[in-house]
């Protein structure tokens, strides 16, 4: 976001960079050439967000009848959708399987489902099932709430019940698993516990897709490109045998995560130790870390055009960027021997686009207005939203 374009807003707000989420999008398409792409609309749900995917020519990854109404309303169709989670209801889940898109079940109430649905469809039901997958044993602490264990015999129960259903037949495997360090490794490990699933229970020459999920880094230096993941899934699944299949990835955050900024402007600064200050700006680290996680952020500082320069400042030893709201733990970031900031200057906090306004409470103040920028041209469009909406 260029400077010239941080007064053209109204804070607090995020701005969605058009060009750079096409950017995103197209590495991603020529990395996983060949493969089926679904956004992860959990990640940013964003209308414009949305329409860009589909005129990508991606599918939505969704977790929920809400984000599956969202998707269609944004002109998916049906059967351009992969349906995930243990959140689905009955009347959505059929309507996805009945229209062929990806389902994948991670429920024994679906296998349910399944067995109302099924035996009326002549032509099928294809479905796929999600596995409990250990990223590596002995870093892995936690065990994973979601898919069928191969290790307690889940499987081999639910491929048993599939089977059981007129009409039914497994055509994939779900292999999603998030982690915080996002290592290429995790998915080598995946591919391994599928290949194990496949060999085990007969399913060579009857799967047609494994879908690794998503949890793949942001293309940023230092990190894991999308290449290197679509090399390294690819490679070991030939290792492995698994030959004659299609592949599935749901990428979310290595799409949105870099191609949105959140600008705020200092309100207040107070100093209640030498050198130590506290400056007040309009808006909340719910908005970018909801789960206050964070504690880097790549930001840049615009000074208005009423304040001093940066470098005609004095230089203060500590000041901490801090949030409007009542809450003594609203703190954004830190500022180490950097000029004083002013009233009236503003913040671009860069990279804020993966689940931040997706998972912001509506905690003492609105959600921020978001703006796109398409080129040269700004557009408001989401406002913030007002109480008097509510009771309509």
């Amino acid at each position: 976001m260029k400077n010239s374009l941080a007064f053209k807003v109204a804070t607090p707000c995020f701005v969605l960079d058009k060009e750079a989420l096409r950017r995103a999008i197209g590495a991603a398409s020529e990395a996983f050439a060949g493969w089926r792409l679904g956004y992860s609309v959990k990640t940013n749900w964003l209308p414009a967000v949305l329409d860009e995917m589909r005129r990508a020519g991606l599918m939505a990854e969704v977790v929920s009848p809400d984000e599956l109404r969202l998707a269609l309303l944004c002109g998916f169709s049906a059967a351009d959708i992969i349906y995930n989670g243990p959140c689905k209801d009955f009347e959505s889940f059929r309507l996805i399987v009945e229209a062929g898109g990806i389902v994948n079940i991670d429920s024994w109430r679906e296998a349910g489902w399944l067995a109302e649905i099924a035996p009326a469809c002549a032509s099928g039901v294809k479905v796929g099932v999600r596995l409990n997958i250990v990223i590596d044993a002995d870093r892995d602490v936690d065990v994973s709430r979601f898919g069928f264990s191969e290790e307690t015999g889940e499987t081999t129960r639910i491929f048993d019940r599939l089977a059981s259903i007129p009409n039914v037949r497994v055509a994939g495997l779900h292999l999603h698993r998030s982690s915080s360090n996002r290592r290429v490794d995790n998915f080598r490990h995946a591919i391994r516990q599928a290949a194990t699933v496949v060999r085990r229970h007969g399913l060579a020459g009857s799967l047609e897709y494994i879908d690794v999920g998503g949890n793949f880094s942001a293309p940023l230096p230092g990190r894991p490109s999308f290449a290197d993941y679509a090399r390294a899934i690819t490679t070991e699944a030939d290792k492995c045998g698994l030959t004659g299949v299609s592949f599935v990835a749901e990428p979310g955050n290595g799409l949105v995560a870099t191609v949105f900024d959140y600008v705020v402007e200092v309100t207040d600064t107070r100093e209640p130790r030498p050198g130590d200050v506290f400056v007040g700006t309009d808006g909340r680290r719910n908005d970018i870390d909801p789960l206050f996680r964070a504690n880097q952020w790549k930001r840049k500082v615009v000074c208005s055009p009423a304040n001093p320069p940066l470098a005609s400042r004095r230089v203060v030893a500590h000041q901490t960027l801090c949030g409007c709201t009542c809450m003594e733990h609203d703190r954004i970031m830190e500022f180490e021997n950097h000029p004083l900031l002013f009233p009236g200057d503003r913040i671009v906090i860069h990279h804020a686009g993966a689940y931040t306004m997706a998972l912001a409470p509506m905690f003492i103040r609105q959600l921020p207005a978001v703006y796109c920028l398409d080129g040269l041209e700004l557009t408001l469009c989401r406002h913030p939203w007002r109480p008097e909406d509510w009771m309509h």
